[in-house]
């Protein structure tokens, strides 16, 4: 396989083709994973535009990183994500009702995403695509069904009776999240695994808040104005 003179290198990440499965050729590579390396046994791949065998950049057993690697907008995205859990973690104590309200704006993505047909982080979640729709479930569960409820715990004084009932529905869309988990669509042997895992979790969490009800213990109780549920560790 040898990329045109127009687009000279082939790159590591495979963003390219009608299913975003093949190699891209580009000018230059840096946002793409840089350069594709070099495999001894199948060379042909790395034919420069003249034809001349490119040098490998990582060696046969164990890739390496590069620092022009992390020249990439997931990394970028990364760190985005770092920031904003600390700042919400900071108004979920100083400010709750802000955070709900952010948080409840935050789902606006979905709605523009399929109103403008723009992807929610890549070309491969594109509106109404199976990521697309599983990652918005995800939003509904976490976000919505678990977080609003304990986030309104904190910003309001609630009797007794709203925390047990809430607790008893937070733990519902626990559940929920681990079966979304299984549901998740990944290949091979990682299913299998997330999929036995994930079933035993379930079954842990029912038999662990059968168990607390059994002894009169709340699954979910106010300490010092913050949520604290009994069934997780």
């Amino acid at each position: 396989v040898q990329c045109p003179q127009s687009d000279p290198f082939m790159c590591s990440f495979k963003e390219c083709g009608e299913d975003h499965k093949d190699y891209c050729c580009k000018k230059a590579c840096e946002s793409n994973g840089g350069p594709r390396p070099c495999d001894q046994a199948t060379e042909a791949f790395c034919l420069g535009p003249t034809g001349e065998v490119q040098e490998p950049e990582i060696g046969a057993w164990t890739e390496r990183t590069l620092w022009k690697n992390l020249d990439h907008p997931y990394v970028l995205l990364f760190w985005t994500h770092v920031t904003a859990c600390g700042i919400g973690t900071i108004l979920s104590f100083k400010a709750p009702i802000t955070l709900m309200i952010v948080v409840a704006c935050s789902g606006l993505l979905w709605p523009i995403s399929a109103m403008f047909n723009l992807p929610i982080w890549d070309i491969h979640n594109t509106p109404g695509k199976g990521s697309w729709w599983m990652t918005f479930v995800k939003w509904l569960i976490v976000d919505i069904a678990a977080g609003q409820p304990v986030l309104y715990l904190r910003a309001f004084r609630t009797s007794n009776n709203v925390v047990r009932y809430l607790g008893i529905w937070i733990y519902i869309v626990l559940g929920m999240n681990i079966v979304w988990t299984m549901l998740y669509v990944v290949d091979g042997w990682i299913r299998a695994i997330n999929c036995a895992v994930g079933g035993f979790l379930t079954l842990s969490l029912v038999v662990n808040c059968i168990a607390l009800t059994m002894h009169n213990k709340p699954l979910l109780e106010m300490r010092k104005g913050t949520p604290y549920g009994r069934a997780t560790p």
